[in-house]
């Protein structure tokens, strides 16, 4: 907002006009200092004379507050269901996919159908999260994000071409398989995708039989080319080609690709394929990345972001070893110089908000709820080794002082923080 905002010294009176970009913003309140007796004074947007603020940038400030809120329980969600509990993984991301719903943020309502399907999946609701899997999989399409797309479908043909039951031999050998593929045992894998095609091709000649053979058949070719039996992946995909176009199949496109690059792999000397299989693991986190980062952005600024990103990463690519080693080097070290940065502000917000506490400028139960606010959240988003939960801890420190409570470890980095904080309320005591 460019605006300005009328603001009266609560100490002086001094009345003066400013924007709101102007001011360093913590939780849902803006810091500022009076030009007249450089008081320091914390407040919230309601509570300016607003002089001119359009309804529009009202909208854009609730959509971009639930367009955080809808990310945070995302990121809840890959908490819950890192610890396996999938009712609490379910429920933060269907709050989560109401929220991307409602302020019309398409991929990441595809992201938000695709995670609840996992975790539908792995809670053993197989109908449901195929149901999930395909409506995230038709947004996706729309946005041709690729290899999003990709990634969806294997997940679907992966579930399809697991029957419901261990009492299918079939289904049990794919099980096995996808095992034995899991622990590095490629070998075995193959021996019992083979026996999966050998029942799968018993099951009949109908439509459905076919599709679930050559999804069966898809898996082993991958199998027989992680296992460098490239002329073999060859025969498999063409059957799977030809069975695509006998039936219909909707992936015969994507399966003639599959087609053409392994004979393309075939051709390729050791060294080469080698290096086309680094190329395409780079590339393919590379679009991961890409399109997790552009979720996060507001959907005019995606174009200009994802053309800068792609072309650092062609410039990359054409980077000798050393060039490259270097570059990841510096990127490293201005990472951190800007991670640090970055923490030490917060750790200075925070301080500054306990002392404008002793100072009476924000009432005693709001500045609580910020820094008890703030330190869960940052719990929730970081891990166990982040330096930002040394400020969740200073957060909880300087609550507790606040509240009189007992005084939890203070992190030796910010003791000079938690200490301002305590000697000005120590002179209100005395």
């Amino acid at each position: 907002m460019n605006e300005k905002i009328k603001i009266t010294c609560p100490r002086c009176g001094q009345i003066w006009e400013k924007s709101l970009q102007e001011m360093d913003k913590f939780g849902e309140r803006y810091r500022t200092v009076c030009p007249a007796d450089g008081a320091q004074l914390s407040l919230k947007v309601e509570m300016f004379t607003i002089l001119s603020i359009q309804e529009e940038n009202a909208e854009e400030l609730n959509q971009r507050e639930q367009f955080e809120k809808a990310a945070s329980l995302s990121k809840l969600a890959d908490l819950h269901m890192s610890k396996n509990d999938f009712d609490k993984a379910e429920e933060s991301l269907k709050k989560s996919l109401t929220i991307r719903r409602q302020i019309e943020h398409v991929d990441g309502v595809a992201f938000s159908l695709v995670k609840l399907g996992q975790v539908l999946q792995a809670r053993g609701d197989k109908d449901i999260a195929l149901s999930h899997y395909r409506e995230g999989l038709a947004l996706f399409e729309e946005l041709g994000a690729q290899p999003l797309i990709s990634q969806v479908k294997q997940l679907i043909t992966s579930l399809e071409g697991s029957p419901a039951t261990n009492d299918d031999p079939s289904a049990r050998a794919i099980a096995q398989a996808r095992n034995a593929a899991q622990r590095g045992d490629i070998q075995s894998a193959i021996q019992f995708q083979e026996q999966a095609v050998k029942s799968a091709r018993a099951a009949g000649n109908n439509r459905e039989a076919l599709i679930s053979l050559s999804v069966i058949l898809y898996n082993l070719a991958g199998y027989y080319s992680n296992a460098d039996r490239h002329g073999d992946a060859i025969i498999i995909l063409e059957e799977v080609v030809a069975i695509d176009e006998q039936t219909g199949n909707s992936d015969l496109e994507s399966d003639r690709h599959a087609l053409e690059a392994a004979r393309m792999n075939a051709s390729l000397t050791p060294e080469e394929r080698v290096q086309l299989k680094q190329r395409i693991q780079e590339d393919a986190g590379f679009e991961s990345q890409l399109q997790a980062q552009l979720a996060q952005l507001p959907p005019e600024k995606r174009p200009p972001a994802e053309a800068q990103l792609r072309r650092g990463y062609e410039e990359f690519q054409q980077m000798s070893p050393e060039q490259k080693a270097e570059k990841i080097q510096s990127a490293q070290a201005d990472l951190d110089a800007n991670r640090q940065k970055s923490i030490d502000q917060a750790a200075d917000q925070t301080r500054d908000v306990g002392l404008a506490y002793t100072r009476n400028e924000v009432p005693k139960q709001e500045v609580v709820d910020m820094l008890e606010q703030a330190a869960a959240q940052i719990n929730i988003n970081e891990k166990t080794d982040s330096p930002w939960l040394e400020v969740a801890a200073l957060c909880l420190a300087l609550s507790a002082l606040i509240k009189e409570e007992s005084i939890p470890t203070i992190p030796a980095a910010y003791v000079s923080h938690f200490s301002a904080v305590q000697s000005e309320l120590g002179k209100l005591k005395t």
